[in-house]
């Protein structure tokens, strides 16, 4: 497991079921089995049919929110 900055990415002994109970629910979302991500360096979202959600990042990566998740986050970005 790595958690990755915008400076780095850093070794963490932590599971993401660890990090989801440590980590700002506010600031901080689970969007698949493989990432959890901080809301602030969301630069777009894109939507698409079947319930599609890709997210763009400062620095360039794009991530794609779960099928299951996408009604969560969606609450959760409105929160």
């Amino acid at each position: 497991m790595y958690l990755q900055t915008i400076e780095r990415v850093y070794p963490s002994d932590f599971t993401l079921e660890e990090l989801e109970d440590i980590l700002d629910e506010k600031k901080f979302f689970r969007v698949n089995r493989q990432y959890i991500i901080n809301s602030d360096y969301i630069k777009n979202i894109h939507t698409s049919p079947y319930y599609k959600v890709d997210l763009e990042f400062q620095p360039q990566e794009e991530i794609s929110v779960s099928r299951d998740r996408v009604k969560d986050f969606k609450d959760w970005l409105v929160s």
